[in-house]
């Protein structure tokens, strides 16, 4: 990955992707978290992809051009100076074979030049601490909202709780601080969120589609 670029970070969740721009920012290199996928990103990258290709891969790619288009860039600019970072896998899932279909829609959008750097399992043993950190902390926050949202009082305190947290953890990781001390306040703040342990917790069951229940904006329909 290059420092010459901007590094556009997108395709894990809201928690993530500003955590992983900020590791990448205090590696020296400058990145910025893309907004949430949407339907019209969605449109635009099924009309140049493949129509079989599985909807979380044209969401994925659709909020990149979005992207692209709010820069009010041409294309070809942007891609000499952007990159873009988002999840990959070296696994036998329908994950490893996104990166073709990402490859023809960008090409299609005339933004075959823009370099694409997948975040794979076994990456991390190539010495990406700093990436690898990011990772863990979105999950943990993940989990930390996934335990507190049922027992909350008002959902907003968690959500609130959320947000600060992950612009904390973003900032400490920008300047290659210790993540101790934050990731104790948090808990701290978590601990002390109103809450009714009286409230049964809700087992689910997901029939259909998964993916759609993880992604943020227009993917989750709310």
């Amino acid at each position: 990955m290059s420092a010459a670029r901007t590094w556009l970070v997108g395709g894990l969740s809201s928690l993530h992707d500003p955590l992983l721009a900020a590791a990448l920012r205090g590696a020296g290199m400058p990145a910025v978290a893309m907004h949430p996928p949407t339907d019209g990103g969605l449109r635009c990258a099924r009309a140049l992809g493949n129509h079989g290709q599985c909807n979380p891969a044209h969401y994925t790619v659709g909020a990149v051009l979005e992207h692209v288009r709010r820069s009010g860039q041409e294309p070809e600019h942007f891609a000499d100076h952007h990159g873009w970072l988002t999840a990959g896998s070296c696994g036998p899932c329908r994950l490893a074979s996104f990166g073709l279909e990402y490859a023809r829609v960008l090409r299609g959008a005339g933004l075959g030049r823009l370099p694409v750097s997948r975040i794979e399992p076994l990456a991390f043993l190539e010495g990406q601490s700093a990436l690898l950190h990011a990772v863990l902390l979105g999950d943990v926050l993940t989990l930390l909202g996934h335990t507190l949202r049922p027992y909350a009082v008002d959902p907003e305190d968690v959500d609130g709780l959320l947000a600060s947290a992950t612009g904390e953890l973003a900032h400490a990781l920008e300047r290659r601080a210790s993540l101790i001390a934050p990731l104790q306040r948090i808990g701290v703040e978590a601990r002390s969120l109103p809450r009714d342990a009286s409230r049964v917790l809700p087992r689910v069951l997901i029939v259909g589609e998964p993916w759609t229940t993880l992604a943020d904006g227009a993917p989750s329909y709310d």
